[in-house]
């Protein structure tokens, strides 16, 4: 009788990273469209890998890389936009403030109101002080 070699040894290719935490905290904190497109790609990894489908688990795995990462540049350039406008805007508000003295005047008295509301605990002549400060610290002079 002949020895018959022994088989090979099966090599076990891991399974492909599915991102699943990443795809939950990018539709939490970031994207929600495109962090549920990522969940789903990051439940089909493991699913994929254990039928024995490598390929698609690891484009699958790709896939959910690639749309948490779409999720968190999409939140960054939105608050890129926003900081920008703020600054843009900054002078047009300036501008209107000092060409509307009954916008300027109804701002202060709101915010007379509410600083006064806030600082119920400080005594009063300090209060006078704060609120004035913060009254002419808003563009357009008093």
């Amino acid at each position: 009788m002949e020895d018959t070699p022994p088989p090979p040894p099966v090599v076990q290719v891991p399974c492909p990273s599915n991102y699943l935490v990443f795809s939950i905290l990018t539709t939490l904190f970031c994207c929600p469209p495109t962090g549920i497109i990522a969940i789903v790609y990051s439940c089909q990894v493991n699913s994929l890998y254990n039928a024995n489908r490598l390929p698609e688990a690891q484009n699958a795995s790709k896939w959910a890389l690639r749309w948490n990462i779409v999720s968190i540049v999409s939140v960054a350039v939105l608050f890129l936009i926003c900081f920008i406008g703020s600054i843009a805007s900054y002078p047009l508000i300036e501008e209107a403030l000092r060409n509307n003295p009954e916008l300027r005047q109804s701002i202060h008295e709101e915010l007379q109101r509410e600083l006064h509301d806030e600082l119920d605990d400080v005594p009063v002549e300090m209060r006078d002080d704060i609120i004035k400060e913060a009254l002419d610290s808003i563009p357009g002079g008093r």
